[in-house]
């Protein structure tokens, strides 16, 4: 928008959120502006900003967000299961040739490579080439970013779990 960064829509609870603040480094002087604006017909119920944190952003810090399944519709699995992880750059420099990885169940890892450019607050989805069988069992699969350097390693893995055994 003209405005800047917006949102629209309703959150259920309270919802995280991170900005970089480029420019304002060494500024002796700097505000905080939130601007709500509705439509006549919206019922506004509220707006909560709470526990501002502000520290300098690491040079190499990848977050796993979420871990996708296509075949989750399906009853049975399927032979070929793709697995789809999707992690952001929280980090100050942009990444290139990212390992990500996934496991099944505590197997053995499947690493593949991400080639970039992935930019500063950048969100990517990666599918690996590698799929995994998913019929008729119970599988917790288990993604995360593989970045030499990074600092934060606590906030690079995300799993999901699917059920298709037999009924």
């Amino acid at each position: 928008t003209a405005a800047g960064e917006s949102w629209s829509g309703s959150s259920g609870g309270w919802v995280t959120a991170r900005h970089f603040l480029n420019g304002t480094a060494g500024e002796s002087t700097v505000r905080f502006r939130f601007v709500f604006a509705s439509d006549v017909t919206v019922q506004f119920g509220g707006l909560g900003i709470d526990d501002i944190y502000i520290a300098p952003a690491f040079n190499k810090d990848l977050a796993g967000s979420v871990v996708a399944i296509s075949s989750e519709a399906e009853i049975c699995g399927s032979p070929n299961e793709p697995v789809t992880f999707t992690f952001v750059n929280l980090g100050a420099q942009t990444q290139s040739n990212v390992q990500v990885a996934y496991a099944v169940n505590g197997g053995t890892p499947v690493v593949e490579t991400v080639s970039g450019p992935i930019a500063p607050d950048e969100t990517r989805s990666y599918t690996f080439n590698t799929t995994f069988d998913s019929r008729d069992a119970i599988s917790v699969i288990k993604c995360w970013t593989n970045l030499a350097g990074e600092f934060v390693t606590t906030n690079d893995s995300a799993a999901y779990t699917i059920d298709h055994r037999p009924l």
